[in-house]
């Protein structure tokens, strides 16, 4: 919807962003509303064990646990 308005304006055309949603029958929050998706979050304390972790599969099995 923007490009088009910019493409309007560089005709020397002005169009308001109402006049175009009205024209195209478009409601407002799809335009101005994008969704948009979050990082995925982690806590602290998890991270801290799955990095233990990954060291620990990195040394191999524990004597323990091979007997």
């Amino acid at each position: 919807m923007v490009s088009l308005q910019q493409g309007l304006l560089t005709d020397e055309f002005e169009v308001s962003m109402v006049k175009l949603r009205r024209w195209f029958g478009v409601a407002r929050r799809t335009v101005y509303c994008r969704p948009t998706k979050a990082p995925p979050k982690i806590q602290e304390a998890i991270a801290a064990l799955l990095s233990k972790r990954s060291r620990l599969s990195a040394i191999g099995p524990s004597p323990a646990c091979l007997a």
